[in-house]
């Protein structure tokens, strides 16, 4: 973790005191090098993550070993119409394959002994460890399951013995990854996701940037009740277009933002009968903050710095924790500086020093507030980023959403694409919560 901590920390020390009016005053140079800089990070950033998928499935190549396995795509087809309107979740426990794919136990047994293994009795990770010491290759193994690798142990093993050489390697099969999957009671249509619940420590890993995951619907929640909360409470999964409204630039301080955005807000405003108007350049009052977010089936925007923190505070988002019932019923965007991150031991949200976020409490943020007011989805950025990038990365998200019929999460997969910086602004933006979708009509 520390490869990523000090990324971001080179990040965030790039972007400190970086205004409109300071970059006007950079010559030439000084320009040139801020940006060579600015892609050493991205491309380190990148760089990371794929080593860290690497590292996590080189043992696992077949990725449904590592985040868990769920029925092939024509058992799903065979039994789509009994199914229909119901959810199914499929679990992976990603922190003990985490750990699993750090240090594997050795139980391939006595090597001299190869001859007499009794296959059925091995584990995946010993069947590819066998099939590695007859002279096999990762490459002969991605895309198989248990029996596929038996079979194929068996092929080089007969193969040893008749002094043959090794068999053609296989084609690759596309993995497989745990899904939820959710079928919509208005439109009948099934969402495929991958939801992540993530610990203390998984939390801090942009795992949407793995290449097994590009253009992926891909979830993330601190504890599977999150989940589930939303299921058994009966809550929509389809949103509104015309219960939107927005907070844009409410302190003032982002004049770019605030160009770009408001005549697109507009627009978005005009052709679905958004319901309520939005608010520009001014904090709204508390009121208007309560009433945008206990809207069933509404969506909240919020274009300005951090988690909205200073519009509506933590403590009056959990306020709407009310008897025992969650009223936060709207889907939240937060486009803001780390609006979506969370510390282990609570944060600079909480006061805390940096010593204190080490301790190995569980993960806490201002999402968390909104999942335990009610909020079915949060989107956020897990480190600071800049406003032009995650501007251009907005406005195609929201064509996306609005115009397209397909889930949050996928639409911000897709749009990753158009940052400048791919990675260090393109993997921030992420989703907590479970799939929401627009409805067919704007009613």
């Amino acid at each position: 973790m520390n490869k990523l901590d000090n990324l971001l920390e080179r990040s965030r020390q790039q972007l400190v005191g970086m205004d409109p009016e300071k970059a006007v005053h950079f010559d030439e140079k000084a320009k040139r090098k801020w940006w060579k800089d600015r892609e050493e990070v991205d491309e380190g950033l990148g760089k990371l993550v794929e080593e860290t998928e690497e590292m996590l499935t080189k043992e696992n190549e077949d990725i449904s070993d590592f985040f868990g396995e769920v029925e092939d795509e024509e058992g799903e087809e065979e039994g789509e119409e009994e199914g229909e309107g119901e959810e199914e979740v499929a679990v992976g426990n990603l922190s003990n394959r985490f750990e699993a794919a750090c240090k594997l136990e050795d139980e391939e047994g006595d090597e001299d002994q190869e001859e007499d293994v009794c296959l059925d009795s091995l584990t995946v990770p010993a069947l590819k460890n066998k099939i590695l010491q007859v002279g096999g290759g990762k490459d002969d193994m991605k895309g198989l399951k248990k029996a596929g690798l038996k079979e194929l142990l068996n092929k080089f093993m007969t193969a040893k013995k008749k002094s043959t050489a090794k068999p053609t390697a296989k084609p690759t099969a596309k993995p497989t990854v745990t899904t939820t999957t959710t079928t919509t009671k208005s439109t009948k249509k099934k969402t495929k996701a991958t939801i992540l619940v993530l610990d203390e420590r998984l939390h801090r890993l942009p795992w949407e940037g793995f290449a097994c995951f590009e253009n992926t619907s891909v979830y993330r929640v601190p504890s599977l009740p999150f989940v589930v909360a939303p299921i058994v409470e009966g809550r929509s999964t389809v949103i509104s277009r015309r219960d939107c409204t927005y907070v844009l630039d409410p302190e003032g301080n982002l004049p770019s933002t605030k160009k770009t955005m408001q005549p697109i807000f507009k627009s978005y405003s005009s052709r679905f009968s958004w319901r309520e108007k939005g608010v520009v350049g001014k904090i709204p009052n508390e009121a208007f903050f309560a009433d945008a977010l206990q809207k069933d089936g509404g969506l909240m925007i919020y274009c300005g710095h951090g988690g909205a923190e200073h519009c509506f505070s933590r403590p009056q988002v959990e306020n709407l924790l009310r008897d025992g019932r969650r009223t936060c019923e709207s889907t939240v965007i937060l486009m803001g500086c780390s609006s979506g991150r969370m510390s282990a031991g609570g944060g600079s949200t909480r006061g805390v020093g940096s010593n204190f976020k080490l301790l190995p409490y569980e993960a806490d943020g201002t999402v968390t507030s909104y999942l335990c007011a009610g909020s079915p989805c949060i989107v956020g950025n897990l480190w600071d980023v800049t406003d032009k990038d995650i501007d251009k990365f907005f406005i195609n998200f929201l064509a996306e959403f609005f115009e397209g019929n397909r889930d949050i999460a996928s639409c911000v997969a897709g749009s990753r694409s158009v940052c400048k910086m791919k990675r260090v602004v393109g993997f921030a933006p992420v989703c907590f919560g479970v799939p929401i979708t627009f409805g067919e009509d704007n009613e």
